[in-house]
C-alpha cells in the first residue's frame, strides 16, 4: 500500500540529508487515508530511520484531512510518540488545546 510519492525517500535522504538542511514529509496520505493502523505504525518506523538528520520533520504532504479514519490519526501519533517527536500526553494537551 502507499502508491507513488512525489519523490523517492531514499532520493531525498541523499540529496537532503546533511547539516544544515531541512526536509519535511515521509507520511503517506494514501496510506493514512486507507491502511490499517499497523500500516500506519510501520510507515512511521520506517520514516525513523530519517530522524538521525537533524533537519528532518516527520509530517504528511498537505497535512491532515478529515478522510483519515480515527484509529489510522491515533496510530500515526502513537507512533510518533515512541520516535520522541510527539508529546506523550498529545491526546489530552489535543483537547485543552481545543477547549480555549
Amino acid at each position: 500500500m502507499g502508491g507513488p510519492r512525489a519523490a523517492p525517500l531514499e532520493v531525498v535522504e541523499e540529496q537532503f540529508g546533511q547539516t544544515g538542511h531541512v526536509f519535511i514529509g515521509g507520511a503517506e496520505t494514501g496510506l493514512l487515508t486507507r491502511g490499517t493502523p499497523e500500516q500506519v505504525r510501520k510507515m512511521v518506523q520506517r520514516l525513523a530511520q530519517c530522524t538521525r538528520y537533524p533537519g528532518f520533520v516527520i509530517c504528511s504532504p498537505g497535512g491532515l484531512h478529515d478522510n483519515i479514519p480515527m484509529e489510522n490519526l491515533e496510530a500515526y501519533f502513537d507512533a510518533r510518540v515512541t520516535l520522541g517527536v510527539t508529546p506523550e500526553n498529545w491526546r489530552t494537551a489535543m483537547k485543552s488545546d481545543l477547549a480555549e
